[in-house]
């Protein structure tokens, strides 16, 4: 909560500046990101405290905020951001740029296209992303160029300083960590990356999907059983600023609008959406006509498309009440168990002890 504590200040002290330049800017981009950490917060954590203003009295005693409540509020900033940015990207003196690093009117634009399809309000969840869609800078890059940095994919992604940097600080480290080719003996992958492919993620690709061979790729154990790994290889490149961390990109809002239409029976639309991402990896149209097949259709198309892409899978499995069904076959695979409690996140203790009206996530030990 310290970082939605600093833009609630920014909020309240922007406006009383009057000799500050570019205060629409600033104050713009605070409204955005106090609705983006919010919007991370409610689909994690369910029910969270809302603060609003910095007065810590106030938020030192929170109690947890209905959802829906969360949600209008995040609406809110994002409209509020909206009417104070421009489509412009903004360095920080207020300067026009190329680089997309600080987020923008598209940036609010496309959050506020998925607040409104996780709110179930599919036509504006359309309207929203067909402004984005509409937009003549904004379009799908070829596969190898989708993650660079600025691409014409990008609506907003986070650039990393390229001062004294390790390895471990290098945007594609989370997922490779410049993985070897072959894994040496009396090596374990444990020693390299922190993750891979699933066995189910892997075959939720169709033969001939080019985003499975160009956004992952094979490493392989010399130690029996000699086994293969698939890592995330969405990002490719050890020299900073070669790539930059997406958070969100024209192919998802081609995505939002194809669930949007679905659900108001748009299939036709839909189709047109999905064919869109479809046709960039590789791949053929849809050919379901029911809704029901189509929304699997979307479902499936967001799986492959937005994997590793902060946690864009646990909310879809959530949001289409799929999570207990595929978490309870996927959980004894791995050793581990399932329970529906645990698609929520628990508060940690010492936020409890602090905060005297602060209750634990349901399911887990007070």
């Amino acid at each position: 909560m310290k970082e939605i504590a600093t833009t609630n200040v920014a909020i309240e002290q922007i406006p009383l500046q009057t000799k500050l330049t570019h205060s629409n800017q600033w104050l713009g981009e605070a409204y955005f990101l106090r609705a983006f950490m919010y919007s991370y917060l409610v689909n994690l954590y369910g029910d969270v405290p809302l603060a609003i203003t910095s007065d810590y009295k106030v938020t030192n005693a929170l109690a947890r905020a209905p959802k829906s409540d969360v949600y209008k509020q995040i609406i809110a900033d994002l409209k509020q951001a909206q009417s104070l940015l421009t489509d412009n990207y903004m360095d920080t003196r207020g300067s026009t740029t190329t680089d997309k690093g600080r987020p923008n009117k598209l940036t609010a634009t496309a959050l506020l296209a998925r607040t409104y399809l996780y709110t179930a309000d599919y036509a504006d969840a359309e309207a929203q992303a067909s402004v984005l869609i509409s937009n003549p800078n904004l379009k799908l890059t070829a596969l190898t160029q989708t993650f660079l940095a600025n691409s014409n994919e990008t609506i907003w992604a986070l650039s990393i300083e390229p001062t004294d940097l390790t390895p471990y600080e290098k945007d594609y480290a989370a997922y490779s960590d410049g993985t070897p080719a072959i894994i040496p003996t009396g090596k374990k992958l444990s020693t390299y990356v922190y993750a891979s492919l699933s066995p189910q993620l892997i075959n939720a690709f169709e033969t001939g999907d080019q985003r499975f061979t160009t956004w992952s790729r094979p490493v392989i154990t010399t130690d029996a059983p000699v086994t293969t790994y698939n890592l995330v290889n969405k990002y490719k490149s050890g020299v900073n600023g070669v790539e930059y961390i997406m958070i969100f990109r024209q192919a998802e809002q081609y995505l939002i609008r194809a669930e949007a239409r679905a659900l108001q029976n748009n299939l036709n639309g839909a189709k047109a959406d999905l064919d869109v991402v479809r046709t960039r990896a590789g791949l053929g149209g849809v050919t379901v006509s029911a809704q029901a097949n189509m929304l699997a259709a979307v479902l499936h198309e967001r799986q492959v498309e937005m994997f590793t892409e902060l946690g864009a899978r646990l909310f879809d499995l959530r949001r289409s009440g799929t999570i207990d069904a595929v978490m309870g076959a996927v959980a004894p695979l791995k050793g581990s168990s399932w329970q529906s409690f645990m698609q929520l996140w628990p508060i940690s203790s010492q936020d409890i002890l602090t905060d005297p009206n602060l209750k634990q996530t349901p399911g887990y030990q007070p």
